[in-house]
């Protein structure tokens, strides 16, 4: 669940930002570029810990 909840939360906070910083430079929002920024997020979050995990295990 909290994956699901982490997603929602990327996409709506790289919308949020998209639209101002397009806003911002006088650049036409869209929404291709809010979907694969928060796709790349949302996919960090979610490897980032198993990535870690697995250094934190071969440094011991």
């Amino acid at each position: 669940m909290r994956y699901f909840i982490s997603a929602l939360w990327v996409f709506i906070l790289s919308a949020m930002s998209n639209y101002v910083v397009s806003s911002m430079s006088d650049v036409p929002f869209h929404i291709g570029q809010t979907v694969i920024l928060g796709t790349l997020v949302t996919l960090a979050i979610w490897f980032l810990p198993a990535i870690l995990k697995s250094h934190d295990e071969l440094s011991e």
